[in-house]
């Protein structure tokens, strides 16, 4: 805030103009807004720092200028500046609250049901059908096919970007190992406490059919053996992988795309510097889309409410609680795995953790 009003004190020098400062506060953040009538004002500098020495020995007002154009540039992702109808405006980020997605997802999950409801006792069938089809229905389904557009880039170029970052393959390979293991130790516990969960409590049963009833289906079943899963890793095209959205070629894709850049001498400088833009582009994107989750589950909620009968109802109930006790079993495998492996404080990472799983789960 500092630097900011001492530019526009020296680019309205000698004139009389008032310099308003407001307090904006949202779920979201709190920012400082400065307005001042005039001239646009430059605040994006490209003045050149002088090295520490120059600095020691000549310092005068051209060195606190250089100190505040390079403080305005150390924080140009949290200053937003706007020149419209003779006003210069100035956004200071000051907090940023990162809990608000999730108190957002919860009413948003709290007015879907009561919306539904409403739908549901109040409207006529008509009616319902198409708040459903038009409104509540494409909420929901657009989100979903947002997010599958954008996953597979988004996860293609993070994987390459962070194996061109591995200058040594060795190091590479005993990380990707490490990790490579922990993710099946961690995946086979998973599925012993889902089976568990399943077989002591069954879930869902209020809604679905017996076991009999599922074993009568004469639809035909597609098996797939060990050897074809292995073979299905490597897509027949390049194109394929990505138009298909299968996530184990794309990624089997990025490994071999990040190991090549590390092996092609000059050339692979370029390409990381792309690989790397177009991660953070991708990366931006889905933040983007993210920031509709509220909206899908509105309508994911209120869908559900108007065409679920009560046994339906029930049923994900019941899945949604062992849903979340077998989360809560597997969170502790986790914190005991930090603690034993890693040798880390479980409690600052529940903290840092909760809230995106949380928000995940709505």
């Amino acid at each position: 805030l500092e630097e900011t009003l001492v530019k526009i004190a020296e680019a309205t020098a000698g004139a009389e103009v008032p310099i308003f400062v407001v307090i904006r506060r949202t779920i979201h953040r709190v920012e400082l807004r400065v307005t001042v009538a005039g001239p646009e004002i430059n605040f994006a500098t490209d003045t050149l720092l002088a090295d520490s020495e120059t600095l020691l020995s000549e310092y005068g007002p051209e060195t606190e200028n250089m100190i505040r154009d390079l403080i305005l540039r150390n924080n140009a992702e949290r200053i937003r500046t706007r020149y419209a109808k003779g006003v210069n405006r100035v956004d200071i980020l000051v907090s940023q609250n990162d809990k608000a997605m999730l108190y957002e997802t919860t009413a948003a999950l709290i007015l879907g049901i009561i919306a539904g409801l409403v739908a549901r006792l109040l409207c006529s069938a008509n009616i319902a059908a198409s708040l459903n089809e038009c409104l509540f229905s494409p909420l929901y389904s657009l989100f979903l096919t947002a997010i599958a557009m954008i996953m597979v880039p988004m996860v293609f170029f993070s994987l390459v970007t962070s194996i061109c970052g591995f200058g040594d393959l060795s190091a590479l390979g005993r990380t990707g190992g490490k990790v490579f293991g922990m993710y099946l130790i961690t995946t086979l516990i998973g599925v012993f406490v889902a089976i568990a969960m399943n077989a002591l409590l069954m879930p869902g049963r209020p809604g679905m059919m017996t076991l009999p009833e599922a074993m009568g289906n004469n639809e035909p079943t597609i098996h797939l053996s060990l050897m074809d899963k292995l073979l299905g890793i490597v897509p027949e095209n390049f194109v394929g992988a990505f138009s298909g959205a299968d996530m184990i070629q794309v990624m089997f894709l990025a490994v071999l795309i990040g190991i090549a850049c590390t092996q092609i001498g000059k050339f692979s400088l370029p390409l990381k510097n792309a690989f790397e833009s177009l991660s953070a582009l991708f990366t931006r994107a889905t933040s983007i889309i993210a920031q509709f989750l509220p909206y899908a589950i509105f309508g994911a909620m209120a869908q559900m409410t108007l065409t679920m009968d009560v046994h339906g109802i029930g049923a994900l109930a019941s899945w949604v609680g062992i849903s979340l006790l077998c989360i809560v079993v597997q969170l502790m495998v986790y914190l005991l795995l930090l603690w034993a492996v890693g040798r880390l404080n479980p409690i600052p990472f529940i903290r840092k953790f909760v809230p995106a799983p949380v928000t995940a789960f709505f």
